[in-house]
């Protein structure tokens, strides 16, 4: 039965498994390689049938329990509202995805604790050649001229060179959904910051947290599928 139990959860988790691009001995076992892999570049843990070294990072199957803490991953923390907190906490997902989409009501191109953190997230991009989707969500607020130039002006010099990201503005219909979460959602999973994707005065802080899958799926069908706001305008830019 427990192994079962096992089986079902790494079934369930299959749409997050990612390609590491690592190196692979065939001469050598599954386990050896994960091993000798981990010494290069560290896995959080390894999931295996056996020990027989009693490797630390190593788990067999009946350490794969929530009190092991190398099983029982966080899925929500604090961290400083800094441009490169906010970036390490989303790096890796970042890496991997092909689609992103950052999504804050209240963007402003002209203020550069907007700014700053877009940069930021960007770089973190410069080496995901993967990515054929990079899109900026927002609520309607400056008029339609000030914002393009703005944009125009202030965020070419932020993304590298050829990388474009399309910004779609939004306006609430009446009697339904406000634009007000922030997230970033990609076709990956997704996070929600508490507070923005914009940067603090120093001692601020905000929650990150990771999206369950059901609540990825509705944010994801709510700006990709079939949005539930009034499409403004849209505009996009290419790094410079």
């Amino acid at each position: 039965m427990e192994k079962t139990r096992i089986e079902v959860s790494l079934i369930n988790a299959d749409a997050k498994f990612i390609n590491s691009n690592r190196s692979y001995d065939i001469n050598l076992s599954w386990l050896d390689n994960a091993e000798i892999q981990n010494t290069v570049r560290q896995f959080h843990a390894i999931i295996s049938s056996s020990n027989p070294r009693n490797t630390g990072s190593v788990l067999i199957d009946d350490e794969l329990t929530e009190g092991n803490a190398l099983w029982n991953v966080p899925r929500e923390k604090v961290i400083p509202r800094t441009a490169a907190d906010l970036t390490r906490s989303v790096y890796q997902l970042l890496q991997i995805s092909s689609e992103i989409l950052f999504i804050d009501p209240y963007f402003d191109p002209y203020a550069s604790r907007y700014r700053k953190p877009l940069k930021h997230f960007a770089s973190a991009m410069s080496s995901n050649n993967k990515i054929r989707r990079m899109e900026y969500h927002l609520k309607y607020e400056l008029d339609c001229d000030a914002f393009q130039a703005g944009c125009k002006d202030n965020i070419p010099q932020l993304l590298p060179s050829g990388l474009a990201i399309k910004f779609i503005r939004w306006r609430q219909i009446e009697g339904g959904e406000t634009l007000h979460a922030r997230y970033i959602l990609t076709d990956k999973g997704g996070v929600r910051v508490e507070h923005g994707l914009d940067e603090g005065l120093d001692g601020e802080f905000t929650d990150i947290s990771l999206l369950d899958w059901p609540v990825y799926q509705q944010r994801w069908k709510d700006y990709c599928e079939s949005p539930v706001f009034e499409l403004v305008d849209e505009i996009i830019i290419v790094g410079s």
